[in-house]
């Protein structure tokens, strides 16, 4: 089963077109909202295909639901352009919401920001947007296929169809999330790139749990001894996370960073500020803690409620 996903097309029903010629066996045309014209107009071109969509915020005067459940090779997806929820802001709201429903895969849009992540055991995708993304990003559509249960998804941008090679369509990476409390202390195990494609996630998941222990949070120790690759915005959520909690009146500590990512970090400016150390025990020490309460913490060798961010290109779940 092959299905392509496009979401946030803004007038722009020739790139749909252009991706639409570039797949072959599609059994399944998605459109997740803004502007549900563009798929129509596709639609009405290439009426051999199934096609499913919802309407956008940007979608006036449309007499059809704003959010379905498909049933998909046994799968259930709940498809939604999301903007009620908020999501363009945080996932908080959204994450309350869709933990009641009973979906396996949840197709968002209306961020224009690809997204492929696990939370609560259910798995979300955005496909990004065929027009304008932030900060000059990629335009992209996602490509999912099923075949014996497994679901497995490809982004592609758009402006590299007609080009031999993309740096853009490589394997997907993960970065997996695990948070642990100890006493004061929220501790953050990171495995994966730490990018802008995953960056807001670490993000909101630390708020929530700043806003569920309200006052029980001093300290954040980041465990980055996995995470093989930075960028900017991935350092950014760092050094936003050590003001935050530094507003705390609390401390923040780096463990296991990769020497250029801290030597680069101690040039800019923070040394001094971030501590980095090589273990979580030092870490500890840093904070005044007892070593031997720290030591029964260790990474987490299950995934039971982790949370799994697919950056771009190909993955299998």
């Amino acid at each position: 089963m092959k299905i392509l996903v496009f979401s946030d097309s803004h007038n722009h029903a020739y790139r749909i077109e252009k991706a639409l010629l570039n797949e072959t066996e599609v059994d399944l045309i998605i459109h997740l909202g803004d502007c549900i014209s563009d798929i129509q107009s596709i639609q009405a071109k290439y009426p051999q295909f199934k096609y499913e969509f919802i309407p956008g915020n940007r979608d006036y005067n449309y007499n059809i639901p704003e959010e379905i459940m498909l049933e998909v090779e046994g799968k259930n997806f709940f498809i939604t352009h999301s903007s009620k929820y908020f999501t363009q802001i945080n996932l908080n709201h959204f994450f309350e919401f869709t933990s009641n429903i009973d979906a396996d895969v949840i197709l968002y849009g209306h961020t224009h920001v690809a997204k492929k992540f696990v939370h609560d055991g259910i798995l979300y995708l955005n496909p990004g947007c065929m027009s304008s993304p932030p900060n000059r990003g990629i335009k992209t559509y996602m490509v999912i296929n099923i075949e014996d249960g497994q679901i497995d998804t490809k982004l592609v941008d758009i402006e590299y169809l007609n080009k031999k090679s993309s740096s853009f369509n490589r394997p997907m990476k993960l970065l997996k999330i695990d948070i642990k409390k100890l006493g004061c202390t929220m501790l953050v195990f990171l495995a994966g790139e730490l990018d802008h494609q995953t960056s807001d996630i670490v993000r909101t998941k630390i708020d929530g749990e700043l806003i569920s222990n309200a006052g029980g949070i001093k300290n954040l120790i980041l465990d980055c001894s996995k995470v093989g690759y930075y960028d900017s915005l991935g350092i950014g959520v760092i050094i936003g996370s050590q003001r935050k909690f530094a507003k705390l009146g609390g401390k923040t500590a780096v463990v296991g960073m990769n020497p250029q990512t801290r030597r680069v970090l101690e040039l800019t400016g923070f040394k001094g500020i971030i501590p980095f150390f090589d273990s979580i025990d030092d870490a500890f020490e840093y904070f005044g803690a007892r070593v031997p309460l720290c030591r029964k913490i260790s990474p987490p060798k299950t995934e039971k409620r982790a949370t799994k961010i697919g950056i771009q290109g190909h993955l299998t779940s």
